[in-house]
Parts: C-alpha cells; structure tokens; sequence
C-alpha cells in the first residue's frame, strides 16, 4: 500500500512540475539546460519516477520556485512499514538512557551495568547489558558520551 502511495505522491509532484514548465512556455530540454541536467532526468521527474533530491531541486530553481510550492500537494501520509517492535523498544531504551544523562547520572563513570541497575530502579525494567552497551556506543560515537576502557569493561562519562 505505501509503495503504491508513494508512487503516486511522485506522480502527483510530477505533474505539477510538468504543470508549471508548460505554464513558463519552457520545453524540457530548457529546464535541463537551465539546471544543468539531463533531458533524462527532467522527464524521469515530471514522470513521477525516482529522482535524486538535488536533481528536483535543481528543477524547482529552474522554474524559478520555491520546492515547497511544488510540494503543496494533497496526499495521503502513511509510512510504508510500521516500527517494528524490536526497534520501537529500542528507542524507548534510549529516551531512558538519554533521561538518565540529562539526570546526570553520567557525570561520574559508569558501567554498562550500573546502566542497567539505574535502568531497573528508575523505570522498573530488565534489559540485557549488551542492548545497553551497544545504545551506550552508539550514544559514544554521537558525541553525547565519552568512553574508556577499565580492563575488560567500558566507562561512560557524559561529554561537556
């Protein structure tokens, strides 16, 4: 059903592209010239068929318009796959972890498993320190925490 949607919400955008070169008395050859594309990719977006962002853009400035006035389409919003379970718990997991840091509870080091116990006392739930440990890397590499290795375990510290 979504993929039908947005098929049909790129033919939709198409259309008012194609709309508004006709309406400026440009032929597509012009629009390509103008944005410094391939006839091919002009016709693949009045089209309605995969494009790159930058190319629609490119498009839009073309025409001398705003992208947001080609995208002021009626269409119908709906997400191709819902979030799975797995992955929707996961992001609660880390809501609660970043909770945590805004808490400051990561102004002194921490363990995976300190994590996991604050996890249990303040929202009275039981996770597997590997799930913790793998949002806490990954909240490492996004700069919101620091890390560094005491033996065999990592200590996290909340980056200032």
């Amino acid at each position: 059903m979504a993929e039908y949607l947005c098929k049909k919400a790129l033919k939709t955008i198409g259309a008012k592209i194609t709309e508004e070169r006709q309406k400026q008395n440009f032929e597509i050859t012009d629009i390509a010239d103008k944005a410094g594309l391939s006839y091919n990719t002009v016709v693949k977006i009045e089209n309605g068929q995969d494009a790159l962002l930058s190319s629609f853009v490119e498009v839009c400035f073309a025409l001398n318009l705003h992208p947001k006035e080609i995208l002021d389409v009626e269409l119908t919003i709906k997400a191709k796959n819902e979030l799975s379970p797995n992955r929707k718990e996961k992001s609660r997991l880390t809501i609660r972890i970043k909770d945590l840091i805004k808490k400051g509870d990561f102004n002194t080091w921490q363990s995976t498993r300190d994590i996991v116990g604050k996890l249990k006392e303040n929202f009275d739930i039981t996770i597997d320190s590997k799930n913790v440990s793998s949002i806490l890397r990954r909240l490492n590499s996004e700069k919101y925490l620091k890390i560094k290795k005491e033996g065999r375990k990592n200590l996290y510290l909340v980056r200032k």
